[in-house]
């Protein structure tokens, strides 16, 4: 995870709030978010263009 400068006791405390923000709690890793790219990469997803697919957990939604 980035951690921006930030003291390891300081990025712990950051994420924490940013996991209580996110309706699901949990803040996707890099592997998951390669999961979507992917799925728009492969050929049935040829059809969807122009869009803006978030993936924040529900996020947006609050």
């Amino acid at each position: 995870m980035l951690h921006a400068g930030l003291s390891p006791e300081a990025a712990d405390d950051m994420y924490a709030y940013e996991r209580e923000r996110i309706p699901t709690h949990h803040i996707a890793g890099a592997d998951e978010m390669a999961h979507w790219v992917l799925r728009l990469a492969e050929p049935a997803g040829r059809h969807a263009t122009g869009q803006v697919v978030t993936v924040d957990g529900g996020l947006e939604l609050i």
